[in-house]
This record gives structure tokens, C-alpha cells and sequence, in this order.
């Protein structure tokens, strides 16, 4: 895989389905100083983006964060990063695939029960390119890019020229405090760089195409959600009908109900691109920790014809229609179906970066992994009781580790 196929998946992993609600929500949240917490975490998008590709040529195991936090820190806590991991892709591709499917249904007017199915075509369809193969997987995704791409100028030019600065005023109407809660709402719009680490096995040259694909994507990403944050809060999209469909009130404001309909075909294009991203990293995850013994050892079997992992693939289908009918059995709201998978993340991201700091010899990269650091573990106030579900998996992790250890042979962990 070269660099533009790695840039695609990464961009497809990091500009996901926040594009629809994210820059409407931070804004209802904290007004328009929410533009502060997406300059903020677009700044930390390269911090975080860098640091990534660094430790992926220093430890260049499919096993991602909690290959290096294992590097770093023992077995145990690998142990338990791996596990958080595996416990929020199956919840994180369903919700990413519900977002899309929700915004289309609204759209076009479908009855709601028809998003559910929407969003497990969606799931399914990726699944079944990821088992055919990385090649396939990655021209299927650079083109969805493409498209989502394309759609968004047309928002942008179409929307800029109604921003009224007036709009700015008050900047901080629910004071700085949202500020902090919106940051932690964007980790799930920025995060998706440590997916593409899982794939370094998979670059022809992974030590410069690594940090080539990340230097890509953060200019991708940043500009794109720098710029719809801004036309978001300048036009005042996100008053009104909310930030359920603010995208497509954006849309609509320069091009009517064409704008409509565009904003419902990016929102599934959006939530494939990002479920597709996140099932091509997360299977490599679970086949390299299967290779070690930290999993079932059918889980480590390769796909004789397309060498994908296709039991990981098989499994996590079956998460994944047990996760789309909890959300549906529960009705749970847009804010906690995002929070609860980004609080993951949060943590997931202060062990990554500790581990950079054990693991990285530059000092310009230990600058940055100390800066990363410290701003996720400023995340994790924000978090409130999102942060219990990565609580827990810690905790139980750390309770298996053991019996896990003693069932492999020496070594095996």
C-alpha cells in the first residue's frame, strides 16, 4: 500500500461522521467560542498525528497503541489497552453507522425504523471489501473520500458567503467550562490516527510512507473541520432545527433542497468512509494480538486466497448486529452514543502518548508526546461518567490478565 491509499484510509478514519453533527453541537454547546476548542484540537491533531507515525517505525507492530504501550509499560497494561480497543470498535462502527443512517432517514423522510438497516448495509458492505482484500479495501475507500471531499467544497462555497460576524457575539454564552466539554467531543471528530498504525505492515516503505500519509491527512483534516466549524457558527446553522441535520441546513442555505439531498448522500458516504477505515485497522489489531496468544488462536488465521483476517471479520459482524440492536432497544442520545466511545479514546491516547515518551529517543518528539500527554490527560476531567466504561474494561482486563497469561506458553505474553 502507497501513500495515497494510506492517506485515504487515514483521512476516511479521522474525517468521519463528525462532520455531521460535530461542528453543530460543540456550537449549541459553547457558542461560538467553540471555535476555540476545534482550533485547539486541530493543533493537537498534528501532535497527536506525528507521534503516531513515530512510534509506528519504532515499534512497527500491527498491534498499534497497545503494541507500544506493552513496549513501554509490561504486558499487563498492553494487555488492557488492546482489550479497550477491541471494546470500542464494535461499539464505535455501529454508532458511526447509525449517525449516517439516522441523517439520511431524516432527510429523505424514510420511517425510522428503516435506519437501522441502513446503517447495517453500510457495516456489512465494508466487512465484506475488508475480506477481500487491502487492496480492493483502500480503492474502494479513496473513492468515497473523494466524493465526501468534493460534497463538502460544494457546502463550503455554498454557504460562506451568508457568514455575518455579528454572529460571534456573545462568543461565550454557556462559559469557558463548555469550552473544556466540547474538547472532549472532538476527540471522537480527531480521533482515527492510531488506527493507520495498525496497517504499517502493510506499507511498501513504512518508515518514510508513515509520516508522509500522516503529514497529508492532519493538512486534510484540519482545514476541512476548521472551515465548517467556522461557516457553522458564522451562518447560525446550528440554531433552530438543531444540530441533528445542521450540515444539510448549511447545504441548503446556498443550494435549497439540491443541499438537502447532497447532505444526505455525504452523511452515508461519511459513516461507510469512517466504519471502513476503523474495520480495516481494528481486524489487523485483533489478528496481531491473536498472533501472540492474547486471543483465540482461530482468530490468528488468515484468508488462504485473500490473506485478510477474515475470522476477525466474521466475529466482529456478529458485534456488531448485537451493538445496532442495543442502540435501538435503548434509544440512546447522540451526545452519549459519542461521548462514551471519545472518553475510550481519551484514555487509550494518554497511554499512548506516556508511552512515547519511554519510547521515543528525539527530543522534538518527546516534546510532543509530553504536550500530548498532558492535554488528554486534561481531557479526562471533561469526560464526567463516559469515562466508566474504560474504567471498567481496565479493571477487568487487569483481572484476566493472569489467567490469560497462565493458559499461554511461556512467553506467550
Amino acid at each position: 500500500m502507497g501513500v495515497p491509499a494510506g492517506v485515504a484510509i487515514t483521512v476516511g478514519a479521522v474525517l468521519g461522521t463528525g462532520v455531521l453533527v460535530l461542528p453543530a453541537l460543540t456550537a449549541d454547546q459553547a457558542g461560538p467560542a467553540a471555535l476555540v476548542a476545534w482550533a485547539l484540537m486541530g493543533l493537537m491533531s498534528l501532535v497527536f498525528a506525528v507521534t503516531f507515525a513515530r512510534l509506528a517505525v519504532a515499534v512497527p507492530d500491527a498491534g498499534g497503541i497497545a503494541a507500544y504501550v506493552r513496549t513501554a509499560f509490561g504486558r499487563p497494561l498492553g494487555f488492557a489497552s488492546g482489550n479497550l480497543l477491541i471494546a470500542t470498535v464494535p461499539l464505535g462502527g455501529p454508532v458511526a453507522a447509525m449517525i449516517g443512517a439516522l441523517y439520511a432517514v431524516e432527510l429523505f423522510a424514510l420511517p425510522a425504523a428503516v435506519a437501522p438497516l441502513i446503517a447495517a448495509v453500510l457495516l456489512f458492505a465494508s466487512l465484506a471489501l475488508n475480506y477481500r482484500g487491502i487492496t480492493l479495501s483502500a480503492r474502494t475507500q479513496m473513492i468515497a473520500i473523494f466524493s465526501i471531499g468534493a460534497l463538502i467544497l460544494v457546502a463550503l462555497v455554498a454557504a460562506s458567503p451568508h457568514v455575518d460576524l455579528a454572529r460571534l457575539a456573545p462568543f461565550a454564552p454557556h462559559g469557558w467550562a463548555a469550552v473544556g466539554v466540547d474538547f472532549v467531543l472532538l476527540f471522537w471528530a480527531f480521533v482515527g490516527w492510531e488506527m493507520t498504525v495498525h496497517l504499517v505492515e502493510e506499507f511498501t516503505d513504512p518508515e518514510r510512507d508513515m509520516v508522509r500519509v500522516m503529514a497529508w491527512s492532519v493538512l486534510v483534516v484540519d482545514l476541512v473541520y476548521l472551515a465548517l466549524a467556522w461557516v457553522t457558527v458564522g451562518t447560525g446553522a446550528y440554531l433552530g432545527r438543531g444540530h441533528t441535520v445542521a450540515l444539510a441546513v448549511l447545504m441548503g442555505i446556498g443550494l435549497g433542497r439540491l443541499g438537502f439531498d447532497l447532505a444526505g448522500v455525504l452523511a452515508v458516504l461519511l459513516s461507510f468512509a469512517t466504519t471502513h477505515a476503523y474495520i480495516t485497522g481494528f481486524s489487523r489489531l485483533v489478528y496481531a494480538q491473536a498472533r501472540r496468544g492474547e486471543m483465540p488462536a482461530y482468530l490468528a488465521a488468515l484468508h488462504p486466497r485473500f490473506s485478510t483476517p477474515a475470522a476477525v471479520l466474521l466475529s466482529l459482524g456478529g458485534s456488531f448486529a448485537v451493538f445496532l440492536a442495543l442502540i435501538v432497544l435503548w434509544h440512546l442520545s447522540l451526545e452519549t452514543l459519542i461521548l462514551i466511545p471519545s472518553s475510550v479514546f481519551v484514555l487509550l491516547y494518554v497511554g499512548a502518548m506516556a508511552a512515547a515518551l519511554r519510547l521515543l529517543r528525539r527530543s522534538v518528539d518527546r516534546v510532543l508526546a509530553a504536550v500530548g500527554c498532558l492535554v488528554a490527560l486534561s481531557a479526562l476531567f471533561f469526560t464526567g461518567f463516559a469515562i466508566l466504561y474504560p474504567a471498567v474494561v481496565v479493571v477487568v482486563s487487569l483481572g484476566l490478565y493472569r489467567t490469560v497469561a497462565k493458559a499461554q506458553p511461556e512467553g506467550g505474553l
